[in-house]
């Protein structure tokens, strides 16, 4: 509980104004870090508008915004409770419109949160805050998740993220959103690879991959 009302507390110190590209790709699952263990893991993701027309006045478009580049690290706090950090380096075309804002050539993401195991292995909860820096800004959001894993071997498991992105700039905006993705290892407690597709009003898909380590003695 403690853990929970410092992310909140978090949440209302980084609560400032702006615009930005959404980081809207997670590349994990329900399963949990035990008390101790680390992980790692880095992931490529391309993110295109989805302007879809079925006038014959009008033309569908399917642009791409950005393309990130994120680094990822977890801590087992506990059997329930886990600790996440991260880092995307978003690179776009040079004056994308996005979300009614113009941002030119590059972006930095940076996001802290909590894990909550709900069901073992098949639910979990993450709350992160996150915080974009952009030439002449910075601005911040909130996007609580929800994990729900389905799988029964150590080899793939299939997980669909519902989540909420929250931000706060000259308006507050509020994007609900879907993920889905797999992993793939021969043993998923030690490793993966993770595709994944995701749409919140932009569509992005990309691939992951993760280790797991223990705490040396």
């Amino acid at each position: 509980m403690k853990w929970i009302i410092f992310f909140f507390s978090l949440v209302i110190v980084l609560l400032i104004g702006g615009c930005f590209a959404p980081v809207n790709s997670y590349y994990d699952s329900a399963r949990m870090l035990d008390r101790n263990k680390s992980r790692i893991g880095v992931n490529y993701t391309r993110y295109y508008s989805t302007n879809i027309s079925f006038m014959e006045d009008n033309e569908s478009s399917f642009t791409n915004y950005n393309n990130n580049i994120g680094l990822a690290a977890g801590y087992g706090l506990s059997e329930k409770l886990n600790l996440n950090v991260r880092y995307e380096y978003l690179k776009s075309r040079s004056d994308v419109d996005f979300l009614g804002e113009t941002f030119n050539d590059f972006m930095n993401y940076f996001e802290i949160g909590c894990k909550i195991r709900l069901i073992e292995e098949r639910m979990a909860l993450g709350l992160p805050v996150g915080l974009y820096l952009y030439e002449g800004g910075l601005t911040s959001s909130i996007s609580p998740r929800l994990f729900i894993t389905l799988g029964n071997n150590e080899k793939v498991d299939f997980t669909m993220v519902p989540n909420v992105l929250l931000t706060i700039g000259d308006d507050i905006g509020i994007f609900p959103g879907v993920n889905l993705g797999i992993g793939l290892s021969n043993n998923l407690n030690k490793w993966a690879i993770r595709p994944e597709i995701g749409y919140n009003g932009v569509l992005n898909f990309g691939i992951g991959t993760y280790f797991k380590f223990s705490k040396a003695k």
